[in-house]
């Protein structure tokens, strides 16, 4: 298929439905492919910053998970149950299917980083690198059931400080203001698949 509506961005099928994705950087001739995979209901927009500064030497995709962002909502009656195999599952259909073949470095954020490492299990011949960052583990979820206050602990501990703020998230994301827009409307709908997200860390196909 021709990479021109792969370069603006576009939505390829995956079977049931279809997933968006955006592909930046110069054409690849032997280099691999640098694919950003977000946390639990995280956007491909969140990464604007990280292609600008990457994309002059290397060749990136964003894309967003079922139900995220600009990724289709699973049909109810199927029973859509996310899981990080399925997302790996589901991201290998859609590099097959984008025509964008291996071998990839693989950026995993938080959630992300399962999704990375599931990808590496069943598909371990596509993976020239990969980075890990902030990751969530399988077990993570037991930190909660252990610290059923954890999130309001964490609330007192903070006070009114806001946690942008302390942390300069804002100021150095140096994301514009219709960057920031883009990527609140981008994360709100998929305020669902977030939740189930959350619920289906790792499952079966």
């Amino acid at each position: 298929m021709s990479t021109i509506p792969l370069y603006t961005g576009t939505h390829i099928s995956i079977g049931p439905h279809k997933l968006y994705l955006h592909l930046h950087g110069p054409p690849r001739t032997t280099q691999p492919l640098t694919i950003f995979l977000a946390g639990a209901g995280d956007v491909s927009s969140s990464y604007t910053t990280v292609i600008r500064l990457l994309s002059p030497f290397a060749p990136c995709l964003v894309y967003d998970r079922t139900g995220l962002g600009r990724s289709d909502v699973p049909d109810l009656d199927t029973k859509y149950k996310p899981s990080a195999t399925l997302a790996a599952s589901e991201l290998h259909t859609l590099l097959t299917n984008a025509d964008l073949p291996p071998p990839y470095i693989l950026v995993g954020h938080s959630y992300g980083a399962i999704i990375a490492r599931e990808y590496l299990h069943l598909y371990p011949a596509d993976i020239g690198g990969m980075v890990l960052f902030e990751g969530s583990t399988e077990h993570q979820y037991k930190l909660f059931e252990d610290n059923p206050n954890l999130d309001s602990d964490l609330a007192a501990l903070l006070g009114e400080m806001n946690f942008a703020t302390v942390t300069g998230l804002r100021e150095n994301a140096k994301l514009s203001r219709e960057e920031w827009r883009e990527r609140a409307r981008d994360i709100a709908r998929g305020m669902g698949m977030w939740e189930a997200e959350r619920g289906n860390l790792v499952g079966a196909l």
